[in-house]
């Protein structure tokens, strides 16, 4: 199988990399727009993954990484990387929790482009690395929801917002079977490589703003194999076009244990040593927010912000059945190991 990939420098782009070109012996084409992005993408085209290979243990020959110069906005250089590919896995986006809707409005635009790009070129198949994210609404939490789950994302939610304008972007023009496009959710994206979440938390421990929310939410994750993993399933054609697929390591955990065990097991990290109760903060940030003359949470960096607290402090739970039943998919990775494999 041939791969286009975007968002390759990044945390799950690396990965997705490694994983396909050694595990399966796919040849990779992946996006760059920088030299900085041509080295990332190199490290990772030499990483040994280690879980995903074959069940009967043979190592097939490692397949092709080529770097293809180009943006997001260039839709000709789009093509010319995806001309041949079987697939396009489309995960590139803007990752923050604050700023204004303007700001996030580029993770729409460049996805209709992508999307645009991939069709004219004749790729049959569209994967897009989706979010439960999707799913943040005014109040409440995300509790045992699953693909059928509404989606009204609130003002305050800007990365909500672009993600599910991309999503929708994405599954409208599926058009099979001459072009099936999927939307893969995959749950709190972890493991070992993580340049997103992990760092950003392991700061704000270290600065003491991070304090534990109480009482403890629980998550469900999804380590970044299983994520690489469901990916290639979705683009070996396993799952339906037009559909969304939500993806996870299993039964939820208390995030609070889990984050514990992830991230202050570093001992360059400073384990937080005081606690706050979640509506404390909810109410402080939802104040805060709501006076414009600060520009709080949309031109200054919140202390936590809503988008943040309805991720990581109340229950954010989803069912992956339908994955499992349609595509076949378990995971590939435990909670376990790969907890053990991120020390």
């Amino acid at each position: 199988m041939k791969v286009f990939i975007t968002g390759a420098s990044g945390f799950v782009g690396t990965q997705l990399i490694a994983y396909l070109s050694k595990c399966h012996g796919d040849s990779v084409v992946a996006l760059s727009r920088s030299a900085v992005a041509d080295e990332k993408i190199k490290r990772a085209s030499q990483l040994v993954p280690t879980k995903g290979w074959r069940e009967d243990g043979s190592r097939p020959e490692p397949g092709k990484v080529e770097i293809v110069r180009g943006d997001l906005s260039t839709k000709e250089a789009l093509m010319k990387g995806m001309k041949g590919c079987d697939a396009v896995i489309h995960a590139a986006a803007k990752v923050e929790m604050w700023g204004d809707y303007a700001s996030f409005r580029e993770t729409a635009d460049a996805t209709r482009t992508v999307v645009e790009a991939a069709k004219a070129a004749g790729v049959p198949k569209f994967v897009h690395v989706g979010t439960e994210a999707v799913l943040v609404k005014a109040k409440g939490p995300i509790g045992q929801v699953d693909e059928t789950a509404s989606i009204d994302p609130p003002l305050w939610a800007p990365y909500t917002r672009s993600k599910a304008a991309a999503e929708k972007i994405v599954l409208e023009a599926n058009d099979p079977p001459k072009f099936e496009c999927i939307s893969v959710r995959p749950r709190f994206i972890w493991g070992r490589g993580d340049t997103a979440l992990k760092p950003m938390l392991a700061a704000a421990m270290n600065d003491g703003s991070y304090k534990w929310i109480t009482p403890s939410s629980r998550s469900s994750t999804c380590h970044v194999i299983n994520v690489c993993h469901a990916l290639r399933l979705a683009a070996e054609a396993k799952g339906k076009g037009g559909q969304i697929y939500f993806v996870t390591d299993g039964p939820p955990l208390l995030l609070n244990d889990f984050l514990a065990e992830y991230i202050c097991s570093d001992p360059a990290v400073k384990k937080p040593s005081g606690s706050v109760p979640f509506w404390f903060l909810w109410r402080l940030e939802s104040f805060l927010e709501s006076l414009p003359f600060l520009g709080y949470g949309v031109k200054r960096k919140p202390l936590a912000g809503r988008q943040a607290l309805a991720l990581i402090g109340q229950d954010v739970i989803v069912d992956d059945s339908k994955i499992r039943r349609e595509m076949g998919y378990r995971p590939l990775v435990t909670v376990e190991e790969g907890l053990r494999d991120a020390k």
